[in-house]
């Protein structure tokens, strides 16, 4: 089941930025996880140019009266969408993420090392780091 930021929320918003207009929908699951449409809100754009960004206020205003407009329709707050965009300067890619949080960030460098999945291993000083480490029996 898709959220709205919220592990209580049912509801999933998608926002679909166009050249003519600015579409909020909203959508909310039933019991069944079928989603039913309960909410949608429109408005101009004319901000947008080939699906280029050329005057942002215009582009946000509408955004946000689109928004305002489903909202209206519900009583749960919309707390994040789904943001469609189209044009011939949009480029995807398939990627795969991860989290990099630096040893400075723990309290105890031994609990950093435990939890590291891996080590980014630099030049320069990052020797020296791991030598220190190691003969302080932070970890073999």
């Amino acid at each position: 089941m898709a959220s709205n930021s919220s592990k209580e929320s049912n509801i999933v918003v998608g926002l679909d930025i166009g050249t003519s207009k600015i579409v909020c929908i909203v959508g909310q699951y039933d019991s069944q996880d079928n989603l039913e449409i309960i909410a949608l809100g429109s408005y101009p754009s004319s901000g947008l140019k080939k699906g280029v960004v050329v005057n942002i206020d215009v582009t946000t205003d509408a955004i946000q009266k689109a928004v305002e407009q489903a909202q209206s329709m519900i009583e749960e707050k919309i707390k994040s969408v789904f943001v469609g965009i189209a044009g011939n300067h949009i480029r995807s890619f398939n990627s795969q993420g991860i989290e990099l949080r630096g040893i400075h960030t723990y309290n105890k460098t031994s609990d950093a090392i435990k939890e590291a999945g891996g080590f980014f291993v630099g030049g320069g000083n990052t020797f020296v780091l791991l030598k220190t480490l190691i003969e302080n029996g932070s970890f073999n």
